[in-house]
């Protein structure tokens, strides 16, 4: 008689999972919420204003094999909205393109916005993260349930 009576699928998932290298796929450079650009390697952080973890001013750049920066930059939208930014737009062609993303959480006033600028090569590809800040007007999310205009008509009575 076998020990193996009961197939278990759990362990053979979990064996597979780990050996397949399964991991998130809107990773994150750490400590931080700048998504990584799928498929190159992180290379240089630049910081002029803000920290390390909240870029406010600086730039972020990837290297790596970079066929089509516009495919390229589509594909890095899903990690950008994983990470809590809001898409503006995409522009370019296969050769360059560029993808503006904003912080859907502005802060004090002010909106983090991030442009994303690729630039493709078969060996020597760039991915810039350019970051910088805009003021926005402050949000009131508090309103009021029932305000009556004062001036409005009264109802009219049938």
């Amino acid at each position: 008689m076998t020990c193996f009576r009961h197939f278990r699928p759990f362990p053979l998932l979990l064996v597979l999972c780990l050996a397949s290298g399964c991991s998130n796929p809107n990773k994150q450079i750490g400590g931080t919420d700048i998504p990584v650009v799928p498929e190159l390697t992180h290379s240089s952080t630049t910081v002029s204003s803000g920290s390390r973890s909240r870029i406010e001013d600086g730039s972020v750049t990837f290297e790596g094999p970079i066929y089509d920066a516009l495919q390229r930059a589509r594909w890095s939208v899903a990690n950008f909205k994983h990470n809590g930014w809001i898409l503006e737009g995409i522009t370019g062609t296969p050769e360059q393109a560029t993808a503006t993303f904003a912080n859907a959480k502005p802060s004090n006033g002010i909106q983090r916005i991030a442009s994303l600028v690729v630039t493709a090569d078969r060996r020597d590809g760039t991915a810039v993260i350019q970051f910088s800040t805009r003021k926005v007007a402050p949000s009131s999310d508090k309103q009021p349930k029932d305000v009556k205009d004062s001036k409005a008509d009264p109802p009219k009575s049938s």
